[in-house]
């Protein structure tokens, strides 16, 4: 199996340093049965984001000439991960850049996809999850939102709905893709990737989740999502699902 790690990245070299190396000790380990191949995707960086990623055996790099927002530069790391596969039953995976995604989670997470799950998400809140440095506001925010999409749009075997750090199988991924225009999803926010998990439930894809110990105190500078506008922008994608009859 071929394992496509996205990272959509945006002046994040501090934190590429540590993390692409750990994927290259990550791809030793399960190598020859999996191998494994990272997807930079440079959404307009002005910092040495291409020449760290450059220099990584295992990495592509693809570069936005001027920053288009992460849900952009998610869509054009998935699109280039379908390019790259052979095999259905690939695997695209999406990690943030920011050094807070251990690169070691992704073996545990290999076991329960061989299981024959389509999607697993890499979970604070399943047994063995954990998360270090996080405010305890973002941990009531995180929490919070999960306990009402929970409620009101549950996602079998899901407990961490505002994890980005997915498994997808690529046969889920072509799937959605076909059926949204290469799309994914609509928001054009951090919001996206919690509608991406929705979306690719539509596909009747089978969810399950492996324990992610969240770093936080290991990312440098500062994070670029912006709280307020985040939290309207779950009310408002919501909303439109429930207009929309999607749930």
């Amino acid at each position: 199996m071929n394992l496509f790690v996205v990272l959509p990245a945006y002046n994040e070299t501090a934190n590429l340093k540590p993390l692409l190396p750990s994927l290259s000790a990550v791809a030793d380990k399960i190598r020859p049965a999996h191998m494994l191949k990272v997807i930079v995707v440079d959404d307009g960086s002005s910092d040495e984001t291409a020449a760290v990623v450059q220099a990584n055996p295992i990495a592509e790099y693809i570069r936005h000439d001027k920053n288009k927002g992460f849900p952009q530069a998610l869509r054009t790391g998935l699109t280039r991960a379908i390019e790259l596969s052979r095999d259905s039953n690939d695997a695209a995976v999406v990690m943030d850049a920011d050094n807070t995604h251990p690169a070691e989670t992704l073996i545990p997470m290999i076991e329960k996809f061989s299981q024959g799950y389509d999607v697993v998400i890499a979970s604070r809140f399943t047994d063995g999850g954990s998360q270090t440095g996080v405010s305890a506001f973002r941990t009531v925010l995180s929490k919070g939102c999960g306990w009402i999409l929970d409620r009101f749009f549950r996602v079998e075997n899901v407990k961490d709905y505002t994890s980005s750090f997915r498994m997808i199988r690529m046969k889920t991924l072509k799937a959605l893709a076909s059926k949204t225009g290469g799309q994914f999803y609509k928001e054009e926010s951090f919001v996206c990737a919690c509608e991406f998990l929705f979306n690719l439930k539509s596909t009747g894809a089978k969810f399950s989740e492996s324990p992610l110990k969240l770093r936080w105190d290991l990312r440098q500078g500062h994070s670029k999502m912006k709280v307020t506008k985040t939290i309207w922008g779950y009310v408002r994608l919501m909303r439109r699902m429930r207009g929309e009859k999607i749930y």
